[in-house]
């Protein structure tokens, strides 16, 4: 028994206080200021000893788009007779779309007027929207889709395609 009480204390020295290990050459005057500076909250003792208080206020941070998302897709739907913009429901004739100068095409102006209306509300130093075309084709308005995909080719904007079969259509009620 005699050795486990002697291995207790020799423990409580080696865990003791440090005061047995050398410590470097300090300034006395460092020591002073730091006891007049001290402060009343006992934790501040945790901390760096010549750390200074800031001010914790911060300048804020900057609101941002929550889901980073920036991708906008314009949906025009292709009819036998005409084209649909459905953003805003305006319905282009086929006829319209077979002028060759693109800088007269409605569909052209119409889809760059969008774009232009949209990017003009993004923020300074925002990223701008992407805009991406996707048509959807019925089956009798293959004319009038090749008549436009030609068009808006200038405006150098992705472009995709879906064929609305004719089953979708009688289900949806369109036409």
């Amino acid at each position: 028994m005699s050795a486990a009480s002697t291995r207790v204390p020799a423990q409580a020295q080696e865990r003791g206080p440090r005061s047995s290990l050398p410590q470097p050459p300090s300034d006395s005057r460092q020591e002073a200021d730091a006891t007049q500076a001290a402060p009343t909250d006992p934790l501040s003792a945790l901390g760096p000893k010549n750390s200074r208080k800031t001010n914790s206020r911060s300048a804020g941070l900057r609101p941002t788009l929550l889901n980073g998302n920036r991708d906008w897709t314009i949906a025009i739907e292709c009819r036998a007779d005409a084209l649909v913009i459905l953003t805003t429901g305006q319905a282009i004739p086929a006829t319209a779309l077979g002028q060759q100068d693109s800088g007269q095409n409605v569909l052209v102006k119409s889809v760059q007027q969008l774009i232009a209306r949209r990017q003009a509300t993004v923020p300074p130093g925002e990223p701008p929207y992407r805009p991406t075309i996707r048509f959807r084709v019925h089956a009798d308005a293959l004319r009038t889709y090749y008549l436009a995909y030609p068009a808006l080719e200038a405006l150098g904007v992705p472009m995709s395609r879906e064929s609305v079969r004719p089953e979708d259509e009688s289900m949806n009620g369109n036409r």
